[in-house]
């Protein structure tokens, strides 16, 4: 009889009511909200300066879905343009990257290296960056594949590169000026 007592003691002590704020559970989120996540920002699609550091300038192009298709950077030390095409897929051990600025083909021998995007440098000069400046589209090949032709960046964003690209031009001749001495 005792043990009777002590349960019923005991299941009368627990209740249904909740003691605190704690003990309450939070209503579970409603389907709606587990289906509509927050939207994923994105870039829009086009040109734009990714940043000044290490490199004098360096611009991009999305096509809106996230990550940049190609990057153009302009480096001192010595003067080179890079371009680095991260929509390209690299193919086995093909090394040829033609950067076609309008109607000028500017050739190129692609960096390969595991998990790294298809990327090339080349000589920066004053002809390369008038190229650049006139372009009114920019198109990559990589061994038989083209992408379809980009817009060229719009003119302030092309001034600000060309400016950029200029500098890097100039402190590589500096730099090299130095070292002559």
């Amino acid at each position: 009889m005792r043990k009777i007592l002590c349960v019923a003691l005991l299941l009368a002590a627990c209740g249904n009511e909740p003691d605190s704020e704690e003990a309450i559970t939070p209503e579970p989120e409603s389907s709606q909200d587990r289906l509509d996540p927050a939207p994923i920002p994105v870039e829009p699609e086009g040109w734009t300066m990714i940043g000044i550091g290490a490199v004098a300038e360096r611009i991009g192009y999305s096509f809106g879905t996230g990550g940049m298709a190609m990057e153009l950077s302009c480096l001192s030390d010595p003067a080179r343009l890079e371009v680095e095409a991260t929509a390209l897929t690299r193919v086995g051990s093909e090394e040829r990257l033609v950067l076609r600025l309008g109607s000028r083909q500017v050739p190129l021998t692609a960096v390969l290296e595991d998990g790294a995007p298809v990327a090339a440098d080349v000589p920066l000069t004053a002809d390369l960056i008038a190229a650049l400046e006139a372009a009114n589209e920019i198109t990559l090949g990589y061994g038989a594949t083209w992408n379809d032709p980009l817009p060229a960046p719009p003119e302030d964003l092309m001034d600000s590169f060309a400016t950029g690209c200029s500098a890097a031009m100039n402190d590589g001749a500096a730099e090299a000026q130095r070292e002559d001495l």
